[in-house]
């Protein structure tokens, strides 16, 4: 009677709470010292590459605030982690947009007045994300945090939605025009982001929100 979600969250409630003893800090840390050596060594003159490293150390940095945030049951602290995994979240589709763009150029291509004015953009909405504009507060529904939400998202929304359909646009031209080796290695770039991504909302959203109603996967995104 209890339905598969029941069961599913009762078999897996004592190895979660073991699990969520354990800091994922040092792994993670790990990962991004390796892969910035094998990335920013190789060529550290390119800017590409260093786009790219920046891109990673905020992936972890966002995987560790997501981790944070499910680590504790004070909400002040949920609240204050959730603002940060916003402000991070920011960041990182501005870095993937300019890594993109980038690609393969040594150097970023992007003009001066475009590259400052979303400089500027990313800035504002970093801050504003970690703001009460964006979380005023939270609250427990239905035995999970659920923050309430203010007219700050707005901007939120805009410029992230607007950097993000960019960046998709340009993943589809690249491909187009990019040939030989350059395209293999954008071919292996985006079939990794559309599986990074695909876990990412697998894990933080499609679960939590639609099948068993719980964050115990989210650290496996």
């Amino acid at each position: 009677d209890e339905g598969v979600s029941g069961i599913f969250q009762r078999c897996f409630s004592k190895s979660a709470k073991d699990m969520r003893t354990i800091s994922l800090a040092p792994t993670l840390i790990v990962i991004a010292v390796c892969a910035f050596l094998a990335i920013y060594v190789y060529k550290q003159y390119s800017k590409t590459r260093i786009l790219f490293s920046i891109y990673i150390w905020i992936i972890i940095a966002w995987l560790l605030t997501n981790y944070f945030s499910l680590s504790t049951s004070d909400l002040p602290r949920i609240l204050f982690w959730l603002r940060i995994v916003m402000a991070l979240s920011v960041l990182q589709i501005f870095f993937l947009f300019l890594f993109v763009h980038t690609f393969p150029q040594k150097k970023i291509v992007l003009s001066r007045k475009w590259l400052y004015s979303l400089i500027i953009l990313t800035f504002i909405s970093a801050v504003n994300a970690t703001s009460p504009f964006i979380f005023k507060k939270i609250s427990i529904v239905n035995n999970l945090p659920e923050a309430s939400m203010s007219y700050g998202m707005i901007i939120l929304f805009i410029h992230p939605f607007s950097l993000s359909i960019m960046t998709l646009f340009l993943f589809l031209v690249k491909i187009r025009i990019l040939s030989g080796i350059q395209k293999i290695q954008w071919l292996y770039i985006t079939a990794g982001f559309i599986f990074s991504y695909s876990c990412i909302l697998f894990f933080n959203f499609l679960i939590v929100n639609f099948f068993f109603h719980s964050t115990y996967f989210v650290k496996f995104s």
